[in-house]
């Protein structure tokens, strides 16, 4: 009993890309215009909610 191997090859080399994939720089500029504005935002009302905080239990 005798097995036949079968094998796929391909005859063309692998082509490099036309393009290179990167992340895309309006979309990181965006992304990190909000995460900065959000955290800006919660440091800002952090610190309001502190003071106020601190306000009311002083004597």
């Amino acid at each position: 009993m005798t097995t036949v191997r079968k094998t796929l090859s391909d005859p063309s080399s692998p082509d490099l890309p036309i393009r290179r994939d990167s992340p895309k720089k309006a979309l990181v500029i965006v992304l990190a215009v909000l995460l900065g504005g959000m955290l800006g935002a919660g440091i800002v009302l952090g610190r309001n909610l502190l003071a106020n905080y601190q306000r009311r239990t002083l004597p």
